[in-house]
């Protein structure tokens, strides 16, 4: 029977409880700290408490956090050598042998903790057939000291069949497993669920709340709404020019050179990409996200103009968009958001977020030279965001879903002098009524109170339309 460790504190960090198992014991090698996963020890904290500071306890948390979805932990030396993949951040280039010992994937998404300073990190999984040493691990900037760090091994959880999902359930947008990988994952209790498409990197994430259990889909299928196909580079078996162009540019490097930095080849080595792992799907949970966090005036300008969010897959914009503060929007998507061009959008991934100035897509031409699209209705699915708002997101591959928030009190901001007018007219109104006792101001108050948030309301009302749910009849019926 397996044993946890009860949650204890270190410097006002709580650290989770972890199952005993070899992972945590390798673990606790690693880092040579005398934990003791099968019981509480106060040995352990105190030990904690002298080592570490606030911010590394943290790190150190996150990455006890993930134990239970570890196979082992590995520790790697970093080379003084740079990863040849330098324009993505996240990526970590180890060689073929550590691969093939532990069945591990090119673009793979893994977890690393960094030793000195202590740093957990997401990253994705380069192959490098230069690197030779089982124990050697090339990152994009590596240290003056080098260091080392450790890789997390993750259960592989992969999904190598593709299904439409049922029409009944598209508009809610859930992913739906198998029982037995869907109650593997439950028990894990993670925050949101990573889907990574193996072969080009592409990403979907989803709250687990929206990853449901299909009761006829065996091991290792998944079902995928048009949309989330997309997303992840699934095209449809009705196109299959489209994926026979695309696996032929998979293959082919000549045209696909590093210098451009694009997403959509393989450069691990000169192989050709087999066709019968194109759909293959790395789920990989995560923990401790919890979204975007709405501040009380978010809350309240949604409530006023009209809240609204989509999920858009994140690629490149123009080139001269770099030194911006924007993103690129389809028009159909600026419609369906409620905004115009210039109008202020939150961009949230994961747990950070930023603002910039929604701008159109209105060059099919131009976003192909920063992007590889295969048609123009691929632009309604996509944002293009700028390299630094990308590093600031912590988005380190292209094609990684972000969410798109319609920034409401910017807009209840630009729609101030319909409202300050309204404003005006009532307290005018109000307060030309005779009488100055007490009593009476004290209701002519009260009165102002109660009416302005129904001017409010009414004047905001065209905003609102834009943005407009469905009634609960078109919900109903869905069900």
């Amino acid at each position: 029977m397996m044993k946890t460790i009860a949650s204890d504190s270190v410097k006002g960090v709580t650290l989770p409880s972890v199952f005993h198992t070899p992972a945590a014991a390798a673990l606790s090698d690693c880092l040579n700290i005398p934990f003791d996963f099968a019981e509480a020890s106060p040995d352990m904290i105190r030990y904690a408490k002298s080592r570490f500071s606030k911010e590394e306890a943290r790190q150190l948390s996150a990455a006890i956090r993930r134990i239970p979805d570890t196979v082992t932990v590995h520790a790697l030396h970093i080379s003084s050598k740079r990863s040849r993949q330098t324009l993505r951040h996240n990526v970590i280039d180890i060689g073929r042998p550590l691969a093939e010992k532990y069945g591990l994937l090119h673009n793979q998404a893994v977890t690393v903790l960094f030793k000195t300073p202590l740093r957990y990190r997401e990253c994705t999984l380069s192959i490098n057939d230069a690197i030779t040493d089982a124990d050697e691990v090339r990152v994009a900037s590596p240290a003056k000291d080098h260091g080392d760090l450790i890789l997390f091994i993750p259960q592989q959880r992969l999904c190598d069949s593709v299904r439409f999902q049922l029409a009944s359930v598209i508009q809610d947008n859930i992913i739906t497993l198998d029982a037995e990988t869907h109650s593997a994952l439950q028990r894990l209790k993670p925050d949101c669920l990573l889907f990574r498409h193996i072969p080009t990197s592409a990403t979907v994430i989803r709250p687990f709340e929206e990853v449901v259990s299909g009761a006829n889909l065996r091991k290792g299928e998944i079902r995928l709404n048009y949309q989330q196909r997309e997303e992840l580079n699934l095209f449809d078996s009705r196109k299959p020019d489209l994926r026979d162009n695309y696996t032929a540019t998979l293959k082919d490097k000549v045209t696909r050179t590093l210098q451009d930095d694009r997403p959509y080849f393989d450069d691990s080595d000169g192989a050709p990409l087999p066709n019968d792992a194109y759909n293959l799907i790395q789920l990989f949970p995560l923990f401790d996200i919890r979204g975007y966090r709405y501040s009380v005036g978010m809350k309240i300008g949604n409530i006023l103009a009209g809240g609204c969010a989509m999920r858009l897959s994140a690629i490149r914009p123009y080139k001269i968009d770099d030194a911006r503060d924007i993103v690129r929007l389809s028009e159909d998507t600026m419609t369906l958001l409620g905004i115009s061009e210039t109008d202020s959008v939150i961009i949230s991934y994961k747990d950070k977020s930023c603002k910039a100035v929604a701008m159109k897509m209105d060059s099919y031409d131009l976003m192909k030279e920063t992007n590889i699209i295969d048609s123009e209705t691929d632009l309604d699915i996509a944002v293009g965001i700028p390299a630094p708002l990308r590093k600031q997101l912590g988005i380190g591959d292209i094609e990684t879903e972000v969410c798109v928030i319609r920034d409401t009190p910017f807009i209840i901001k630009k729609n101030l002098n319909i409202q300050l007018l309204s404003v005006l007219g009532l307290l005018l109104a109000v307060f030309q009524i005779g009488g100055n006792s007490n009593c009476l101001i004290m209701i002519k108050i009260a009165v102002c109170i109660v009416m302005l948030p129904v001017i409010l309301m009414v004047s905001l009302s065209q905003e609102r339309s834009k943005v407009a749910k469905p009634n609960k009849h078109n919900k109903k019926r869905r069900k």
